[in-house]
């Protein structure tokens, strides 16, 4: 059985130049930096390659970006900025090259990178509560000398652990066959490669029967199908989708009665319907995911404003005209939003220097918080783009939605065009969703970066009449700026859900952080934020009025407040860079 996927741990220690110095040199000494690395590379992310030398040792090769110095490098892929003096050397002592790749050793390579390089290269290694499973002969590169000594060394830090080894492992001779398991216990296992304790996201066990992979989750007392496991680990939130997936998992577990299922049951969730985050850590679905955010972490914004002076807030209420949004439990999705919209944009331009640009005016509210719950729908909102736009039947509605990235692009383009930085801008996009009534609270969808490799625009008569429009029908974006996009708009959600947390305002309780919807069997990006040339842009659905408690909240106009509330506290706290 495997274990639970671990999270990725941070390097918590800083090496001293000196100690670098000292590693450069003893590299040196080897050979490290005699001859271009010849050996068998293995792409793990368009920006970083795993090579296998000839004398079997790991590296990483990573891509510069622009504007690259080596301590930039090293600050990324090394476990300290200060190692950027052995990377040099290594290197040919020149400057980096964007779109060059240049080597750095396993030695030097932070815990997070070794622990996605090894996972990259041994897919069927196996992690449980004993150790490390090493399947010997695995490799996806051919490896010369697969040693109980490399294993030490890659594993645990000291290749001479192998004695260690050898004596866990009941064996007498050192040699190893291709086809033997050897285990590395956890307590020889450098901490990367170690499950992560008392983490919150399991604990699942990975196990295979004559129905193919799964994960196994024991489930605890008071805990239910629908939360505790497809909420959780699927990434499933639609009713429909959740009741399809909790009979599916009932089936593969040979549960009878989902409502009667004593505690300590083992459920088993097909390997096929995990989230990625979820599947078994060598799985290169989830090695991609870990390298993708590891890489989009990077990215903070350095812009400062203690009371958003140059910043522009673009807000935009979802829904309007006759899409009225999600419909339950009384509370109706469009002009609730709109409301919590108004309010907020009254806090900012009373309260703070910064710009305001609303998407949507509702011509019956305007910009006056309204009191009470609300009790007529009206259908009379209107994009704000030149001219107007209305939906008023289906057709209408979609192209409503994408004139809403139209208007956005046309304010970050106007901006830019004025010389302001486009870090200076946020876009948040409001909405209440509608998900299953046994979750509850705010959630904050993020432009994943592998969700936005597209051409995205429109070109069509009933496109071409808007000025938006015209001014720049289709945009595309580097990979480069996917991923700081996403760096960026995971900051601000962070932001986002500490504030809510700070005012009491209810949270999804599982990966409340989500970078794209998974709906009858499609992964996709909301419109808005998929073609948005903004580089931090969320979609924050403030609460679930599928659930009765969060309907009941947001009825009352001083819940609405409040959450207007938390996102200008948010708005700040992101500028001031906490």
């Amino acid at each position: 059985m495997r274990s639970r996927p671990w999270q990725i741990a941070r390097a918590g220690e800083l090496v001293l130049l000196a100690r670098g110095l000292v590693l450069l040199l003893s590299l040196l000494a080897l050979g490290a930096a005699a001859a271009p690395l010849a050996g068998r590379q293995l792409s793990i992310h368009p920006a970083v390659r795993l090579v296998v030398d000839d004398r079997g040792d790991l590296h990483f090769e990573v891509r510069a970006a622009g504007g690259d110095g080596w301590s930039h490098l090293a600050g990324r892929f090394a476990r300290s900025r200060d190692d950027w003096p052995a990377l040099k050397a290594l290197n040919g002592n020149g400057q980096p090259v964007r779109g060059r790749f240049y080597r750095i050793p396993y030695a030097l390579l932070r815990d997070e990178y070794r622990l996605l390089g090894i996972a990259a290269l041994f897919p069927d290694d196996l992690l449980n509560g004993e150790g490390w499973h090493h399947h010997v002969g695995s490799a996806r590169l051919p490896i010369e000398e697969e040693s109980l000594f490399r294993l030490a060394l890659w594993f645990t830090g000291d290749g001479e652990n192998f004695r260690d080894l050898l004596a866990a492992n009941r064996l007498k001779d050192p040699s190893l066959q291709a086809g033997q398991e050897i285990l590395i216990p956890t307590a020889l296992l450098a901490p990367p490669f170690r499950p992560a304790a008392g983490a919150g996201a399991g604990p699942l066990e990975y196990g295979r029967d004559e129905e193919g992979e799964y994960a196994s989750y024991s489930l605890r007392r008071g805990e239910a199908l629908y939360s505790a496991v497809v909420a959780r680990f699927t990434g499933r939130v639609d009713p429909d989708d959740m009741d399809e997936m909790v009979e599916h998992i009932a089936r593969r577990s040979g549960i009878e009665d989902v409502t009667d299922i004593p505690a300590g049951f083992m459920v088993k969730i097909p390997v096929e319907d995990l989230a990625d985050e979820f599947l078994p850590p060598t799985d290169p679905r989830r090695v991609r995911l870990e390298m993708d955010r590891l890489l989009a972490a990077r990215y903070q914004t350095s812009i400062r404003s203690r009371d958003l002076a140059g910043i522009t807030v673009i807000l935009d209420p979802g829904h309007g005209g006759k899409d009225i949004g999600t419909r339950a439990n009384g509370v109706w999705e469009d002009d609730t939003v709109y409301d919590i919209a108004v309010r907020l944009r009254q806090k900012l331009t009373q309260r703070t220097s910064a710009r305001v640009v609303m998407t949507v005016e509702d011509l019956s509210q305007k910009d006056r918080p309204h009191d009470g719950p609300f009790t007529r729908i009206d259908r009379d909102e209107d994009v704000l783009t030149h001219p107007r736009h209305r939906a008023t039947d289906s057709a209408s509605v979609d192209v409503g939605v994408n004139l809403r990235t139209f208007l956005a692009n046309s304010v970050y383009r106007s901006q830019r065009q004025a010389g302001r930085d486009g870090e200076e801008i946020v876009f948040i996009s409001l909405h209440a969703d509608a998900l299953h009534p046994s979750v509850r609270g705010a959630m904050v969808y993020v432009p994943g970066e592998r969700f936005r490799r597209g051409r995205y625009g429109a070109s069509g008569k009933v496109y071409r009449r808007y000025s938006e429009v015209r001014e720049k029908p289709y945009v595309t974006f580097s990979r480069s700026e996917r991923l700081r996009s996403e760096g960026l708009s995971r900051k601000f959600a962070e932001n986002i859900l500490e504030s809510f947390r700070n005012h009491d305002l209810a949270i999804h309780a599982d990966k409340p952080i989500r970078d794209h919807v998974v709906r009858k069997g499609r992964s996709w990006i909301p419109a808005v934020i998929r073609g948005n040339q903004v580089p931090t842009k969320v979609l924050l659905e403030v609460a679930n009025i599928g659930n009765a408690r969060d309907a009941r909240l947001l009825k009352s106009h001083e819940h609405r407040d409040q959450v207007a509330e938390a996102l200008l506290a948010a708005i700040l706290s992101y500028y001031r860079g906490r």
